[in-house]
C-alpha cells in the first residue's frame, strides 16, 4: 500500500484503516507456488468503506509432449489426471499445469500404431517440462510350424526379406498388419509345402 506498512493475513481477509484518498496497492502471496492475475491496483476512500477482493490462481507451467513415429497428420490424444482430453495432429501438444506429479496415458486415432508403454507419468517442479513419446507399428507374432522332420533338424523360413532358422518345431516373426510373401526351404532334399 503506497505510504502504509505491509499487511498480511493468514486467513481470506486482510483490513487497514485508511483516510479518504486515492490509494495503489500491490498484492503476493507468501507462498510462491501462487500467483494473483492483478497483481496492483488503485482505490479511493471517501467517507465509506472499500472492500478490494483479489484471487490467487497456482502458477502453471507448459507440460510438452513431442511424438515421432506416426505419419504425417494422424490424431493421437493425450490424458492426463484431472485435465481435459488433448488431441493433435501435429508433433506437439502442450498444457498448462501447476507443480505436481501427474500420470499420463497415450493413443493413436490409428489402431496401427501404439506407443510402448502407453502410460507413464511426470513431475513439475517449478519449470517447464518436456516428455517425448514415440508411436510404433502394431505388430503380432506369426509362427511357422513344421511337422515330418527328425528331431533336432534346422530348417529355414524366409518371410518378406527377414530369413530365420530353426531346429525346433517352430520359427516365429513379428509383424504389422499387411499381406505377405513367405518361403520354406528345403532340408536335406525335402521341401516346405
Amino acid at each position: 500500500m503506497s505510504g502504509q506498512t505491509s499487511v498480511s493475513s493468514t486467513t481470506t481477509t486482510a483490513t487497514i484503516d485508511l483516510a479518504n484518498g486515492s490509494y495503489a496497492y500491490t498484492v503476493a502471496s507468501a507462498n510462491k507456488n501462487y500467483a494473483t492475475s492483478a497483481a496492483s491496483g488503485s482505490f479511493a476512500v471517501s467517507g465509506a468503506a472499500v472492500s478490494k477482493s483479489v484471487s490467487f490462481i497456482p502458477y502453471t507451467y507448459a507440460v510438452t509432449f513431442t511424438e515421432g513415429g506416426l505419419p504425417t497428420g494422424t490424431t493421437w490424444y493425450l490424458n492426463v489426471t484431472g485435465q481435459a482430453s488433448v488431441s493433435s495432429t501435429a508433433t506437439m501438444a502442450s498444457i498448462p499445469l501447476a507443480n505436481g506429479t501427474y500420470a499420463y496415458v497415450l493413443a493413436s486415432a490409428s489402431q496401427l500404431y501404439a506407443t510402448s508403454p502407453a502410460a507413464g507419468s511426470f513431475a513439475v517442479h517449478g519449470a517447464p517440462v518436456a516428455v517425448t513419446v514415440t508411436f510404433s507399428l502394431v505388430t503380432y507374432a506369426v509362427t511357422f510350424t513344421e511337422t515330418g522332420l527328425p528331431t533336432g533338424t534346422n530348417w529355414p523360413v524366409t518371410l518378406s526379406s527377414t530369413a530365420r532358422s530353426s531346429s525346433t518345431t517352430t520359427i516365429t516373426f513379428s509383424e504389422a498388419n499387411g499381406t505377405y510373401a513367405y518361403a520354406v526351404g528345403s532340408v536335406g532334399g525335402v521341401h516346405g509345402l
